[in-house]
């Protein structure tokens, strides 16, 4: 996957789901859901600094070590971890926070559980 010099990734990738290669140190958690993880990370994505989509595009979807990222950036790989760890650290933040419930349109009764 070629990346160009863009800052600014407004969509997700779209094929997402593969494992990158190399390093784990700033792997995220396995999850038994993909797709669940997918629709948070694009529910989320436009909340990240292009700074921060641009790792997480380079580590995960382009499958690029940290030590490649650095040369790219102009960073130690140290620095890339620690950057990594950010940014998987802002999407985990995000992911807690409690969604705001659906709204109800007028004149609609409240949904009943169950």
């Amino acid at each position: 996957m070629a990346l160009d010099d863009r800052s600014d990734h407004s969509d997700p990738p779209s094929d997402a789901g593969k494992p990158a290669a190399g390093s784990h140190s700033a792997e995220p958690p396995a999850s038994a859901e993909p797709t669940l993880v997918l629709e948070a990370l694009r529910a989320h994505w436009g909340e990240l600094s292009g700074l921060d989509q641009k790792l997480l595009l380079m580590r995960f979807f382009g499958n690029m070590t940290q030590d490649e990222i650095g040369g790219q950036l102009g960073v130690p790989p140290h620095q890339v971890a620690r950057l990594l760890r950010r940014a998987l650290d802002t999407l985990n933040e995000r992911l807690a926070e409690p969604q705001p419930a659906p709204a109800q349109g007028p004149g609609l009764p409240p949904e009943r559980p169950g």
